[in-house]
């Protein structure tokens, strides 16, 4: 199985202006979770290189989604995407009959068409990540949960009513790729002024400076 990612345009924008809605959903995605609730949250994001696995049995559109998400993942975060065999993978991705997401991850909550769960140090640097995406839904169901899981695996956890034309919309949504809003969070998310392990008060300060 081949993933073509090209990596020719990855950059990021040390100093982004930041404007105070978009920062205010910057929290509410970056420091929320989708499940459950965070205790004292902080900053948590990649600091090595993807090496993608990918398992199941994606269609060729699952593919091209699949692509197309990391692309614009890369150019956003300076993170290098490689597709690797499963035992070299730090992220591995599959494309399976939802009745079986349980027995890769035993907390899975039933009734989804993609799942993610991410691996963090203490210090709130994501080292591992396992998305299950479900092989019986419609293609575009799919794709959006392809775009949305690989998303948040960058350190987004969190879904919202907030924007409902944002792609980590907590209502039902076929969009297939980051917003504009979305594009300026993840960009944020690595902007070198922010550190892992980083508050929210912390993060305020930082971008002020």
């Amino acid at each position: 199985m081949f993933l073509a990612i090209s990596l020719s345009s990855c950059a990021k924008n040390e100093q982004i202006p930041v404007e105070p809605d978009t920062l205010e959903y910057f929290f509410e995605i970056a420091l929320g979770i989708e499940y459950g609730e965070r205790e004292d949250p902080v900053l948590e994001r990649w600091e090595t290189d993807w090496k993608l696995f990918i398992g199941g049995n994606p269609t060729k559109s699952d593919l091209l989604c699949l692509t197309s998400i990391t692309e614009k993942v890369a150019s956003l975060t300076d993170i290098q995407i490689v597709e690797v065999e499963e035992d070299s993978a730090n992220i591995k991705i599959f494309f399976l009959p939802e009745s079986e997401f349980g027995k890769r991850d035993s907390y899975y909550p039933p009734g989804n068409v993609g799942y993610f769960v991410v691996y963090t140090k203490k210090s709130g640097e994501i080292i591992r990540a396992l998305i299950q995406i479900s092989s019986e839904d419609p293609g575009k169901e799919r794709c959006h949960a392809i775009a949305e899981e690989v998303s948040q695996i960058t350190g987004l956890y969190a879904d919202s009513f907030t924007e409902s034309s944002s792609l980590f919309f907590q209502g039902f949504s076929n969009l297939q790729t980051l917003s504009e809003l979305d594009e300026m969070i993840m960009n944020l998310l690595y902007d070198k002024r922010l550190e892992i392990g980083m508050s929210e008060e912390e993060i305020r300060t930082a971008l002020q400076n």
